[in-house]
């Protein structure tokens, strides 16, 4: 009995994967003008939406004409949160030569297309899943596939108004998306080591992952030597939008 479980142990081990996420970073996830640069980037693991004033005087946003989309569902605008407590017309100031985040995503395999991609619930493992069957192939290293911008696991997309002037008299639209193009499978030692040499991957020598996680956990020994199964677990963060917590 014992041996037994030793081994499965080790089997539940074994079974933790790196999954291995790659945007289109096409040119759409920029936008440039003289005034300002808008852009989609991953900063400490989350996608973040920012804005630079390139200019040497303020510029402002129309936060209620200004929106964000998950998978082409609309999240909101910057407008629908709490930072606006006043029935003054909503504006966000840009300092000169100054760069904010609008908004961060944390998280983004929990909100990822279940019909293309979902978490298993033994181990937390996830699975690869054919939207026409269902049927569902579990993440193991060697596995990969490749999406286009109508069928993929995740697309962002952000719409912002800018104008010179504070009364937002005349304004400016930016545009910017992305979405995932490749996920591929492998050790899940590089997820936190991001320069470690992955032999099965030959794309991650080329190019650095734009995300990564891990995919399940293994069993683990307490204290008081008895072993306990720790399940997987994604903490569903929403969207964080400009100024909220």
């Amino acid at each position: 009995m014992i041996i037994g479980l030793i081994f499965l142990f080790v089997g539940a081990s074994a079974k933790r994967v790196g999954v291995y996420c790659y945007f289109a970073n096409d040119g759409s996830q920029l936008y440039e003008d003289n005034n300002v640069r808008v852009e989609l980037t991953m900063e400490n693991t989350n996608l973040v939406l920012a804005i630079y004033n390139k200019t040497d005087d303020a510029l402002y946003i129309d936060s209620e004409n200004s929106f964000i989309y998950n998978n082409e569902n609309i999240v909101g605008s910057l407008r629908s949160k709490k930072q606006f407590k006043s029935e003054e017309q909503p504006v966000l100031i840009i300092a000169p030569g100054s760069r904010i985040v609008l908004c961060t995503w944390k998280n983004l395999n929990i909100m990822f297309d279940k019909t293309l991609i979902k978490r298993h619930k033994c181990f937390g493992r996830g699975s690869f899943v054919d939207s026409a069957t269902g049927k569902k192939e579990k993440f193991v290293k060697w596995l990969s596939r490749s999406y286009t911008k109508e069928r993929t696991p995740f697309s962002v997309r952000g719409i912002i108004e800018y104008s010179k002037n504070k009364n937002l008299e005349s304004t400016t639209k930016a545009t910017v998306s992305n979405y995932i193009t490749d996920i591929i499978i492998d050790s899940y030692k590089g997820v936190k080591d991001p320069g470690k040499e992955l032999p099965n991957c030959r794309a991650l020598k080329d190019r650095p992952s734009d995300y990564s996680f891990v995919s399940g956990k293994a069993w683990t020994t307490t204290k008081g030597g008895m072993i306990v199964l720790t399940m997987a677990s994604f903490v569903i963060t929403n969207v964080v939008l400009f100024f909220t917590i």
